[in-house]
């Protein structure tokens, strides 16, 4: 919706008047929507799905190849939780 409200349905008006076109997740949505293919809502959801899609195969790809440590952004105590693990580790190195 913030994209939308900051000119993203413009922005993509003049790629394509311009015949530029773009794979990107939004793009490829907004294109179907002023080709009349779907509803602007039809279009919100497509890019909420896309951009879940994504950002599950970025989640899967870090958690292979970085072996990261996950934290919840949104813990009541994330930082207490971050300081303790980089305590641990820097008493490792």
């Amino acid at each position: 919706d913030e994209q939308i409200k900051q000119g993203f349905i413009e922005e993509v008006k003049d790629l394509k008047s311009k015949s530029l076109k773009s794979e990107a997740i939004g793009y490829k949505e907004m294109y179907q929507y002023l080709d009349g293919k779907m509803t602007l809502d039809e279009t919100k959801e497509a890019i909420i799905k896309s951009s879940k899609r994504l950002a599950k195969k970025q989640k899967t790809w870090f958690k292979n190849q970085m072996h990261p440590i996950m934290m919840d952004a949104q813990s009541e105590t994330l930082y207490e939780d971050a300081y303790r693990l980089a305590t641990a580790f820097l008493k490792e190195v």
